[in-house]
């Protein structure tokens, strides 16, 4: 593990920690799952081998809210967009079901977080998070992912 990427979750961990104790929520359970991104997991790919990236992903059942950290790194070109898609497995390319942000734009090393209500898709993930990935596109290259990881 890179120094980067430890403190990567460290800042993920303090940010939902912050959250859950910033809200009424804080005695319900909350889901986090993560994900280590990389270009060869890109389907149908090939992404960018050079570029790597972490999620975590915590989900708030009580009021379907889904907040997230992302980070990458080393991404060729243009990050325009990153998403949750699903669902499906590791071979092949799903819809997307959560956008992440787009269509701001940003550099080859970036960190993201926000957050978002999806009573649909909140549940589902919860469900069998292995379903779903969480992919960053870059342009001129990568438009359809540079970057993707299943969530565990």
């Amino acid at each position: 593990m890179t120094p980067r990427s430890l403190a990567a979750i460290l800042a993920t961990t303090t940010l939902l920690l912050a959250m859950t104790a910033s809200t009424a929520l804080a005695a319900r359970p909350v889901w986090v799952f993560t994900t280590q991104l990389t270009g060869e997991a890109e389907r149908p790919g090939p992404g960018d081998l050079e570029a790597q990236g972490h999620a975590t992903v915590g989900i708030f059942p009580a009021s379907d809210r889904i907040c997230w950290v992302l980070t990458w790194n080393r991404v060729d070109g243009t990050v325009f967009a990153a998403h949750i898609h699903g669902p499906g497995g590791t071979e092949t390319p799903s819809p997307i079901v959560v956008p992440l942000f787009g269509p701001e734009t940003f550099d080859g090393f970036g960190t993201h977080r926000g957050c978002t209500t999806s009573v649909q898709w909140a549940d589902a993930i919860i469900a069998s998070p292995e379903m779903f990935y969480v992919n960053v596109h870059s342009l001129p290259d990568f438009g359809g992912g540079a970057i993707r990881g299943q969530l565990d």
